[in-house]
């Protein structure tokens, strides 16, 4: 059974403001952070699977969320920090790693937790990846260097500039190596893939139910991010083995859910239900604004996917 705690601790993503050292124009929190890589990581993906590339979209899930994890239970030690203590200090790390997945023995099964193990390097020398696998690894590297990237490029207005430079400069070095993705060029030079995650980034700046505060605070965006590893973790525990492409499925149909709502707003049930056909109605004019807002922005490759998650 799915453990109170575990989802609690998930949630705690909603809490982590990032860049806290810097001026912040908006809330900047983990899960927004989570969600929109992973969007990126759909995004970079897809495109390699246009060129014929095998992605491990499984490995990937299981990796946003025990980077999730690991970044909640670490969430007081700076990411530069932590490559520092990786690198000159390596025994050091790993002793830190191990105190991370001690951190969620109690709320996760065995299985999770010998994935989780694994992710982390703790199995005493990593298993040999598959082709799919490590290329599913460079695209969630190449998601989060551009994702952090982007929380960058929106601080600017606010920030002087030699408050990011060097920040920038050390993102801008880390992505040297995975400029052979062609979906990371695109989104680096402002091609249609940039242009439809700019409409994703909207629902980074809407909160769920303005009407009723809430606390911490959930942006629809990280809302969709928290629903995507509730739903992958639901379905591990309704016992149905599911082959690759349904967990692909539900997980990214989770991501997507809301995806409406970055052109045309939150509209709360309540208000929906205001009418007998409003909801009929509010529906078709949905379709309508995002096949002629959103639809245009996508690549031929995954648009029609994307529009059936949503």
């Amino acid at each position: 059974m799915l453990d109170k705690k575990l989802i609690l601790k998930i949630y705690e993503g909603f809490s982590i403001q990032r860049w806290n050292d810097l001026i912040r124009p908006f809330e900047i929190v983990e899960m927004d952070k989570a969600a929109e890589k992973m969007i990126a990581a759909y995004i970079i993906g897809k495109y390699e699977e246009s060129s014929g590339n095998q992605i491990d979209w499984t490995w990937m899930i299981y990796a946003s969320i025990f980077d999730l994890l690991k970044k909640i239970a670490l969430c007081d030690i700076k990411s530069p920090v932590q490559r520092l203590i990786k690198n000159r200090y390596p025994e050091e790390y790993v002793k830190l790693n191990e105190w991370v997945l001690n951190q969620y023995r109690d709320m996760i099964d065995q299985d999770l937790a010998e994935r989780f193990s694994e992710y982390l390097g703790l199995n005493g020398g990593e298993n040999e990846k598959s082709e799919s696998t490590v290329r599913a690894s460079r695209v969630m590297r190449a998601a989060h260097k551009f994702s952090s990237l982007r929380e960058l490029d929106m601080m600017s207005p606010v920030n002087e500039e030699q408050r990011l430079t060097k920040i920038r400069k050390d993102v801008n070095e880390d992505m040297q190596e995975y400029l052979d993705l062609k979906g990371l060029q695109l989104l680096l030079t402002h091609q249609l893939p940039f242009d439809f995650l700019m409409m994703v980034e909207r629902l980074r700046f809407q909160i769920r139910w303005n009407q009723t505060p809430r606390v911490p605070k959930t942006s629809v965006l990280g809302h969709s991010f928290f629903v995507a590893v509730m739903t992958f973790l639901l379905i591990r525990e309704s016992g149905v083995k599911m082959c690759a492409k349904r967990i692909f499925n539900d997980f990214f149909s989770a991501l997507f859910h809301d995806l409406p709502e970055a052109v045309t707003r939150d509209i709360i049930s309540p208000v929906k239900q205001a009418t007998e056909n409003l909801p009929s109605i509010v529906k078709q004019l949905e379709d309508e604004i995002v096949q002629s807002e959103l639809v245009p922005l996508m690549d031929k490759s995954y648009a029609d996917e994307v529009i059936y998650f949503s």
